[in-house]
């Protein structure tokens, strides 16, 4: 479906000095954590991605790094997810 690639298109370029997934990689790793887990908060997402870190890796091709603390930069989405949609 795409939905990394488009909202990546969609938005600006992250920081230069933040590393790791983009803003669609980790809209895709939320919406798959809502998906399977029936709550849309993010404050679990992290320990969940963590625990399926394996399984997401072989699933997507991205590289999870648990160091970087990369899924904290969920907490953005909804912000520019809204600038998206207005």
């Amino acid at each position: 479906m795409k939905v990394a690639e488009i909202i990546d298109a969609a938005l600006s370029a992250p920081h230069g000095n933040r590393q790791g997934l983009s803003y669609g990689q980790l809209t895709v790793i939320w919406l798959t954590y809502i998906l399977t887990q029936y709550d849309h908060r993010m404050n679990p997402v992290e320990r969940w991605a963590r625990e399926r870190q394996c399984t997401l890796q072989q699933a997507t091709g991205w590289q999870l790094d648990d160091k970087e603390r990369q899924l904290n930069n969920l907490l953005i989405l909804p912000l520019l997810l809204f600038v998206l949609l207005v």
